[in-house]
């Protein structure tokens, strides 16, 4: 099979990956999401699951990627999506002795959180070796598909589910979704448009000083990873209290919560298949940064019902709409920033530089999570939210500002 031919593969192969594995993610998260608001009834309580997600991501993303730059990147990910089938397992198991403790599904958030850390991680740091430039705009496109697909599916079928089956279904889909994407990116050449054979790796904590190194001697770099770095700390209002406003205030049945995020996958998918079959971005870095703004507002349109009562079908709707247009925007931010430093960042240290990416985007979240969990029990979701949007344009505006995007070329070099 030659390299066009084998390309066309993965594009399809690793599309279909990254929905099974998101599919079952979608689902299982979904589930123990409102398995855990119905235990605790509380919003610090699902914060707690939000945070053992994103800490070890934070803490652990800069060892992973330096791993990914170093060994075999095909056996990380087939050895963490492993892992996290056994620890899928191992909960199933323990849920044929007993129900399920509260204590038991965090802990088992933050070891699948581990392991996802290296398998997203390495797959992303392996992206231009698995397609070429041609492909590799409508890969990004594809797998955000994938995810927003698996997005649409999963809160749907796991609102219809909760409540009908045991939390026993939902562990079986998320296992059953790790063995086929296992076995899909077993057939996958990680080193396909490897451009040489990459020079002997430094000691492990020489080459973890080489990517901050690496990311610290380039400006407009640097600029982008502390925006991804504040802008995720005052996002996390959004996603800690539209569930808490949705369930807990407006009291929306967990079945149209589900089709309520479904939009919000809807929006991405529809931009992503846009995106797919258009031109290369010529502003990228515009687009990352209006987005943002619009994103920003949308936050604050989200307190609107708490405010101005609507009927039950009206606050549904109205979330719908909320949705699709937060995912439309979301998609006009991800993708063209996506593509732009797949192309700029060399494919010997891509693995370092996303997860010192993931590590600031992650790095205030955690801390975000408790006080909004707190916040949000305490002076209620407009009070958390709305501020948090103004702030969040504020610091991108400021970051992100107008003097510095004019001198930044509008080619894919833009950022070096």
């Amino acid at each position: 099979m030659d390299k066009h031919r084998k390309a066309t593969y993965h594009l399809w192969t690793f599309a279909m990956s990254k929905l099974i594995s998101s599919f079952g993610s979608s689902v299982y998260g979904f589930g123990m999401s409102l398995y855990i608001l119905n235990v605790t009834g509380s919003a610090t309580g699902f914060a707690i699951n939000l945070l053992c997600n994103t800490l070890p991501r934070a803490i652990l993303a800069p060892f992973a990627g330096t791993l990914a730059d170093r060994k075999s990147k095909k056996k990380i990910v087939l050895i963490s999506q492993g892992g996290a089938s056994v620890i899928v397992l191992s909960l199933l198991g323990f849920s044929f002795i007993q129900e399920l403790y509260v204590s038991a599904i965090y802990t088992t958030t933050a070891l699948l959180s581990i392991c996802s850390t290296f398998t997203s991680i390495t797959l992303t740091s392996s992206i231009t070796q698995l397609f070429n430039q041609e492909k590799l705009q409508k890969a990004m496109a594809f797998q955000q598909a994938s995810i927003s697909l698996s997005t649409i599916g999963g809160p749907i079928v796991g609102g219809a589910l909760f409540g009908l089956f045991s939390m026993k279904v939902f562990l079986l889909i998320h296992i059953s979704s790790y063995i086929i994407a296992i076995l899909l990116e077993a057939t996958m050449n990680f080193t396909l448009y490897r451009k040489q054979p990459f020079s002997k790796p430094s000691p492990f904590r020489q080459s973890l000083l080489e990517g901050l190194r690496y990311v610290k001697s380039n400006e407009n770099l640097l600029r982008l990873f502390c925006t991804g770095l504040v802008v995720n700390f005052f996002a996390v209002s959004l996603v800690v209290g539209l569930p808490f406003i949705a369930v807990e205030k407006l009291r929306i049945q967990s079945a149209h919560f589900g089709i309520i995020e479904g939009t919000f996958a809807a929006g991405m998918l529809v931009t992503s298949i846009y995106f797919s079959i258009r031109k290369s971005f010529r502003s990228p870095l515009l687009l990352t940064k209006w987005g943002i703004v619009v994103a920003s507002f949308i936050m604050v349109m989200t307190t609107l019902p708490l405010f101005i009562p609507l009927s039950y079908g009206g606050n549904v709707s109205f979330y719908m709409v909320i949705g699709l247009i937060y995912g439309i925007t979301l998609t006009f931010v991800n993708t063209p920033l996506g593509v732009l430093l797949q192309n700029v960042i060399e494919d010997e240290v891509k693995g370092r530089v996303f997860g010192i990416l993931e590590m600031m985007a992650q790095g205030l979240s955690p801390l975000g999570m408790i006080i909004y969990g707190l916040a949000l029990d305490t002076i209620g979701p407009g009070w958390s939210i709305i501020p948090s949007s103004f702030c969040m344009t504020a610091f991108t505006l400021l970051l992100l500002n107008q003097k510095r995007l004019k001198y930044i070329p509008t080619s894919y070099s833009s950022i070096s």
